[in-house]
């Protein structure tokens, strides 16, 4: 059975440009303190998260969802490394539960 341990953030309010027309230089761990002080809710027991994929399933009610804009993930037991990405989509699963679509 896989360990959950992978750590998740989803952030609201974070003024980064998808297009890339304007940039910002943050190191990962300005990123990661301007995530989680814009925090609306996150998760230290997810299961592995893979980049790539770009779709997350997580136990947050939809509502809380949508107000994100931005997410972090983290796959501690595998690196310390963070990903981050910006929300395209969330879907309602269950009253618990949404889907994250992220580029």
């Amino acid at each position: 059975m896989a360990l959950r341990t992978g750590k998740l953030i989803l952030a609201r309010g974070i003024k980064l440009d998808k297009s890339y027309k304007n940039t910002t230089d943050y190191s990962e761990s300005s990123m990661v303190s301007l995530v989680t002080s814009k925090a609306v809710a996150s998760s230290s027991n997810c299961s592995f998260l893979r980049q790539g994929e770009n779709v997350i399933e997580i136990e947050v009610p939809y509502g809380t969802a949508l107000q994100a804009n931005y997410i972090a993930f983290q796959n501690p037991d595998y690196s310390n490394k963070w990903f981050f990405g910006f929300i395209d989509e969330v879907e309602y699963v269950s009253n618990k539960n949404s889907r994250i679509h992220f580029t």
